[in-house]
């Protein structure tokens, strides 16, 4: 057995919690300052934790992207399209900012869940439907792309 000095100090159990209120606090006061925050902040899915991390992985300089479409060959969201002659292939992009799509898939799966567009059945909104298994044999991401819902 390891004497007590060796062993890992683990930070109570109650404490845990009260230490993700202050850090998520403390990242929306922060948050708050930024010039394009407000921006950001309307984007749907997007609470202050990813708002901050998206923020940060983008970074804050206007002038660093020339356009929308270099934004999003940096998110890794655009479609490489490769066409020889008659032959035209369109693939994903797989060289990209990991951490950035982590968070943009989050914010995705965010505005889902709480989006107007994708009511319940039971709700009796714009798009009510009746409800279906989820495609089987499918992971997160392709199984949203590939429900036509």
């Amino acid at each position: 057995m390891l004497p007590q000095w060796l062993l890992p100090a683990a930070p109570p159990a109650d404490s845990v919690p009260g230490r993700r209120q202050l850090v998520s606090t403390q990242v929306e006061a922060y948050l708050g300052w930024h010039p394009d925050a407000e921006i950001i902040r309307s984007q749907p899915g997007l609470g202050p934790m990813l708002s901050a991390r998206v923020l940060a992985e983008f970074g804050d300089d206007p002038h660093r992207y020339a356009s929308a479409k270099a934004r999003k060959n940096y998110a890794g969201t655009s479609p490489i399209a490769r066409a020889s002659g008659r032959k035209k292939v369109v693939t994903a992009r797989f060289v990209r900012n990991d951490r950035l799509i982590d968070a943009l898939i989050a914010q995705a799966f965010s505005a889902l869940r709480v989006s107007s567009g994708t009511t319940t059945p039971t709700s009796g909104g714009p798009r009510a439907r009746t409800p279906r298994p989820p495609v089987s044999g499918l992971c997160g991401t392709t199984s949203v792309r590939a429900d036509p819902r």
